[in-house]
């Protein structure tokens, strides 16, 4: 009898620890990291976030000079609301040598809730975004040329 009341236990424990792991804040980063596959002129950034993300949309379509990458938080808790809350860089090594690119910044300060990840070029390029399979990434085509001249898609 005493076995079976120190499973249980044992059970009620591992239980409530594995809860308590669940509900860690992300702490005060999006951004789990970002990495950059290249090919032929043309480069496929993955950013990887650290919570949740639904891709939602992207403006403009296509190419230009400025991408607009519009999110939505995907099961939040209120000790995550200070990551979403703010602005943060994403630094990807090399990324400028194979576009001419200025910044890349994840913008959630004035709506935690529709965060952005807004890319500013010195030239037009040309782009296509698509979400990743496990909500928690995004890719990027990114190239000067046509992306039908690229060999690597996202």
């Amino acid at each position: 009898m005493p076995s079976s009341a120190i499973k249980r236990g044992i059970a009620i424990c591992l239980l409530a620890i594995s809860g308590v792991l669940a509900a860690q804040p992300a702490g005060n980063r999006i951004i789990q990291d970002a990495t950059l596959d290249r090919a032929d002129g043309c480069g496929l950034l993955t950013i990887h976030f650290a919570l949740p993300m639904q891709y939602v949309s992207h403006f403009p379509t296509g190419s230009g000079q400025e991408l607009r990458i519009q999110l939505k938080p995907l099961g939040i808790n209120r000790n995550d609301m200070p990551a979403l809350g703010h602005n943060e860089p994403i630094l990807v090594a090399d990324l400028d040598k194979l576009v001419p690119l200025q910044r890349i910044d994840y913008e959630g300060q004035y709506n935690p809730n529709a965060p952005v990840i807004n890319l500013v070029f010195d030239a037009t390029v040309h782009f296509d975004v698509q979400p990743g399979a496990d909500f928690r990434s995004i890719r990027l085509l990114l190239s000067r040329k046509p992306l039908a001249d690229c060999p690597i898609k996202p």
